[in-house]
């Protein structure tokens, strides 16, 4: 047999098919917006080596969640645990793991993750993942009193956790909690909404809020309200925090905490609620 007929059997028809959903509640599938990135991690099974089979494949999210690969590569046939990780953004995630496949995670990033563990590839084969999301979404809404007009934010703080120490594990579709919270950053945007992600934590972050508004015709500015989010945060969770401004710097907060499966939740820093 001709080195170009062995090749052709062996590898050029051994590929994977991939198409991609998300966890969701509903009955309907959830698909990756489209053009999402997402790098691809194909591992032999038998016996297990994480020497990436499909390095530097990254794929991209097309209609009803069909993944396209940005290059061809090809595949012995065998079995195989395939692993995909994702920033849930048009960009690829730049990510370097160790050997245990593991890496430093970080706060404002979606990641995303999926696996199928033992398909056995001859041919084109279909594979399809489903994504979910590894670390938190954190809403805060601002609701000021009604007798507040012209109402201008001047910047929200939260404590995010500290990623020091935290781990994203590609192979258990894992990222570990963080035990202790940064200082107090500003959150970026504007109105009266913020958005961001973040990664699980075992402490219940603050929050300050300064806000200019006119009360009973008399302009008032700088005004500083600050508590705690009544919760901790666990991967996979949205939660939804409500600070209820009382007249003259009093507030009372509460959050809703609901599973954070459909895919439709990339974040516009500029988000302005009316």
């Amino acid at each position: 047999m001709c080195l170009s007929c062995s090749k052709h059997q062996n590898f050029d028809l051994n590929s994977l098919q991939v198409t991609a959903t998300f966890s969701s509640t509903s009955k309907a599938s959830a698909y990756p917006a489209m053009y999402t990135k997402a790098n691809l991690y194909t591992f032999q099974s038998t016996p297990f080596s994480t020497t990436n089979k499909t390095q530097g494949v990254v794929l991209s999210a097309g209609i009803n969640g069909i993944m396209n690969p940005n290059k061809e590569y090809y595949l012995l046939k065998g079995s195989y645990d395939i692993y995909s990780l994702s920033q849930n953004s048009n960009r690829a995630i730049d990510v370097m793991f160790d050997g245990n496949m593991k890496c430093m995670a970080q706060n404002h990033i979606d990641y995303i993750w999926a696996s199928a563990k033992r398909v056995y590839v001859k041919g084109p084969t279909p594979v399809q993942l489903n994504f979910k999301h590894m670390a938190c979404c954190v809403q805060i809404n601002i609701n000021p009193p009604d007798n507040y007009n012209n109402m201008v934010v001047n910047h929200i703080k939260m404590t995010l956790p500290n990623p020091q120490g935290t781990e994203l594990d590609l192979l258990g579709g894992t990222v570990t909690t963080s035990q202790n919270l940064l200082p107090a950053s500003t959150i970026q945007g504007s109105g009266l909404s913020r958005s961001l992600f973040l990664l699980p934590c075992s402490q219940q972050p603050r929050v300050e809020v300064s806000v200019n508004a006119t009360i009973n015709n008399i302009t008032t500015n700088g005004m500083v309200y600050s508590g705690t989010i009544p919760s901790s945060l666990v991967a996979g969770n949205k939660y939804t925090v409500e600070l209820n401004l009382k007249e003259r710097c009093g507030v009372n907060i509460s959050v809703g905490i609901t599973p954070w499966n459909y895919q439709n939740e990339t974040i516009e820093y500029s988000f302005v609620r009316q």
